[in-house]
């Protein structure tokens, strides 16, 4: 779907705790040297292929972006569902 080399997964990563100066520095730094298993992938965005432009009649570059917005939902409202 996207040009080679040109596109990017999108994660998200938990706030830090409101702590001490030093304690948040070592979180940060910890955070660092973690493999990233507390990262959450939440989208992808890159430059479409010239082959999807083709097939969809686009005739000039142009990029798309993707993202999951469940990360940042405090709570459902219930106007949002179906809910009862």
């Amino acid at each position: 779907m996207f040009f080679p080399g040109r596109a990017a997964t999108i994660y998200y990563r938990s706030p830090l705790e409101k702590r001490g100066q030093f304690s948040a520095f070592k979180q940060v730094a910890q955070s660092t040297i973690d493999d990233g298993s507390q990262d959450s992938a939440i989208g992808i965005l890159g430059i479409l292929h010239p082959s999807v432009l083709e097939k969809f009649e686009i005739g000039f570059p142009c990029s798309a972006l993707e993202m999951t917005l469940e990360p940042f939902k405090k709570q459902t409202h219930k106007v949002w569902t179906n809910d009862e």
